[in-house]
């Protein structure tokens, strides 16, 4: 390709790229496959284009999550896979920037373009999380844990609160991840009883006490009643579908061998069994595709062989996750071990996707004892 060729193909992605949000996602991914496949300078411009976008308005952070999440399903090992790895590091660089600055300046106002930056950031990653562009609960824990103030050399929280801002942080991304986070990871109550008790610090604005109010209301009556599990493979042999769950954060939660010809009811009912919930009709269950289509209670009249081959063609058509990043298994007792600062788990995460072969979807697993 001559230099002209290149910038020419780059003046078209950047072009792409600045219409995210005005097209729907899969036009856009379109789009970028045809401009961008195979090209080694495709990674780096689609990161930053992403970031860019995705922390310039409130508006930006879920599409541009659900952008990189579509565009990792379709890249496989061409070029541009590892656009991933480079898009954590610019948010885990930023992360630490901001939290430094705000830091050094020993600033309590909340009202700041530096904390708006910040909500915007998290927010994205949350969203990242949600739509599968990013596994492993990992991250999201020690986003909470630097916000809400773990001590990791003594295992517990610090006695006073955390500063507002990052308490307004904290909760910009519970808002964002709780309903798919919270009631189904181990230890995720840790972050409620820490809300309970920092939420009437005197100094604080009145707007900030009722921000953390109403996340504690809808933490204890919805998220409590909400499960999200992944659909991650299918087989069909002898009229009869073998199909494996996992969580968001990457844990196996079951397998079940389910007759063909029957509705997607059966599948919640197995769910709801599995998990010790069949007589809790208050719990609601999400169901999310290797599509990142998600599937709920309404659908539950919907046939199960068509669900299901549309997983099996996903799976043969190469619509492979180009990296998965280390899925870290963590129980009850293992709260005094995940508290690293946000640097740390999200550098993990990098070295995990550049040094993992593209072509495999299997996470390597790191337990914390």
């Amino acid at each position: 390709m001559t230099s002209a060729e290149l910038d020419g193909s780059k003046q078209q992605l950047e072009a792409i790229m600045a219409r995210i949000g005005q097209e729907d996602t899969e036009s856009t991914c379109d789009a970028i496959q045809r401009v961008a496949t195979c090209k080694v300078w495709a990674s780096d411009l689609i990161s930053r284009a992403l970031f860019s976008k995705a922390v310039s308005d409130d508006h930006f952070p879920e599409p541009c999550a659900e952008l990189a999440s579509a565009l990792r399903l379709r890249f496989d090992t061409s070029a541009p896979s590892n656009f991933i790895c480079e898009l954590m590091e610019l948010c885990q660089n930023e992360l630490e920037r901001l939290l430094y600055e705000l830091d050094v300046a020993d600033m309590h106002v909340v009202q700041t373009m530096e904390v708006l930056q910040l909500v915007r950031l998290v927010t994205f990653m949350g969203h990242m999380y949600v739509h599968r562009a990013i596994r492993g609960n990992s991250i999201i824990q020690s986003l909470l844990n630097a916000l809400l103030h773990w001590v990791k050399e003594l295992s517990r929280w610090e006695q006073g609160p955390p500063k507002e801002h990052e308490v307004k942080v904290a909760c910009a991304l519970l808002r964002t991840v709780g309903f798919a986070y919270v009631g189904k990871t181990k230890g995720s109550s840790v972050y409620l009883a820490r809300l309970k008790k920092i939420k009437n610090t005197s100094l604080w604005l009145e707007e900030t006490k009722l921000e953390i109010a109403a996340l504690i209301q809808t933490w204890e009556q919805e998220w409590f009643h909400s499960r999200v599990f992944v659909l991650s493979r299918a087989t069909l042999a002898e009229s009869t579908w073998k199909v494996v769950f996992v969580t968001l954060g990457g844990d196996e939660l079951c397998t079940l061998n389910l007759q063909s010809g029957k509705t997607l009811s059966v599948v919640l009912e197995r769910i709801r069994k599995q998990i010790g919930m069949e007589r809790d009709r208050e719990v609601r269950i999400s169901i999310v595709l290797p599509s990142n289509q998600v599937l709920s209670e309404s659908d539950r009249h919907r046939s199960l062989d068509e669900v299901l081959q549309s997983v099996i063609r996903a799976n043969s058509s190469g619509d492979r996750q180009a990296v998965t990043p280390s899925t870290q298994v963590l129980s009850q007792q293992d709260d005094k071990d995940i508290h690293k600062l946000p640097g740390e788990v999200l550098q993990g995460v990098t070295c995990a996707t550049r040094t993992g072969d593209c072509q495999s979807v299997t996470p390597s697993t790191q337990v914390l004892s």
